[in-house]
């Protein structure tokens, strides 16, 4: 199939979305990181849902049953990302196995902080790269 680009400059309808139908959760404090990254997913044809907090991100992984979550390890608030995903990996499966990937501007984390999640991925987060990562995530 020929991707051809709309009118808008938008993916046209015959434009193969690779991120169709998968959720992704995006964990972020910095809310214009996080609805940008939302909508770029979006185009890609992700379904998204954007959490600010850490608290929050837990609530809508409860209610929103992601494919796979984005987690900024170092969210504002009374909560981080590790104690997200230590709460993600509490659940029963299937919810306690979903792909959590570890969004931040670390690159010196140790093996005991990165446990529990299943990639890192390093701010400034290359989108391009980002969508290629999640379509192994797609079903």
């Amino acid at each position: 199939m020929t991707a051809v680009p709309s009118a808008t400059g938008g993916p046209s309808p015959h434009t193969p979305r690779r991120l169709e139908a998968l959720r992704v959760l995006i964990v972020e404090d910095h809310h214009d990181s996080a609805d940008m990254l939302a909508e770029i997913l979006g185009f890609d044809g992700a379904e998204t849902q954007a959490a600010y907090l850490a608290e929050a991100g837990l609530e809508f992984f409860l209610r929103f049953r992601p494919d796979v979550v984005l987690v900024d390890l170092h969210l504002a608030g009374r909560h981080d990302g590790f104690w997200l995903v230590e709460q993600i990996r509490a659940e029963p499966p299937p919810l306690g196995t979903i792909p959590v990937l570890a969004v931040t501007g670390d690159t010196f984390l140790t093996p005991a902080q990165i446990q529990g999640f299943s990639a890192v991925i390093i701010k400034p987060v290359d989108t391009e790269a980002l969508s290629r990562l999640l379509t192994r995530y797609v079903r």
